[in-house]
């Protein structure tokens, strides 16, 4: 989008049970981030800033800062990287500043988490297609455009 906004919504398919012991989908069910997480509704995304030398501070120092300065008791952890491989060969890479709840069973989910990329943006998120379903084996990735 040329303002760059945009929304990304994440769902589970299929809970654990649904994949064969010991398939490559049922590993990768039970190594997401969220595999405790019931099908449904996962998380949401917000564009991020990445860390790096441009920015004084991580952002999850500013979101943390601003949530105290508010009385919040939401806090975000520490950025963490993060990334893929299209089926194209190339390597994406981003950052992901979650809320620190996010590991508990219920928690976190319905915060926000950000997601900052450290590779052109466009490679991950195209501009000009208003809605994107990206689909593995695990999880469904929906990113709407708002124009």
């Amino acid at each position: 989008m040329p303002d760059d906004a945009y929304i990304e919504l994440l769902s589970f398919t299929h809970p654990e049970s649904h994949y064969p012991p010991s398939s490559p989908s049922h590993e990768a069910r039970c190594t997401q981030p969220w595999a405790n997480k019931a099908c449904g509704w996962v998380a949401y995304a917000f564009l991020g800033a990445p860390s790096s030398p441009r920015h004084r501070l991580p952002l999850s120092s500013l979101l943390n800062e601003r949530l105290r300065d508010i009385g919040s008791s939401t806090r975000y952890e520490a950025e963490v990287a993060g990334g893929r491989r299209r089926l194209d060969g190339l390597e994406l890479k981003w950052e992901v500043t979650p809320p620190a709840k996010w590991g508990e069973k219920v928690g976190g989910t319905r915060l926000p988490f950000f997601c900052g990329d450290l590779t052109p943006r466009e490679l991950r998120v195209r501009a000009s297609i208003y809605c994107i379903i990206v689909s593995t084996t695990v999880l469904l990735t929906l990113f709407l455009a708002v124009r």
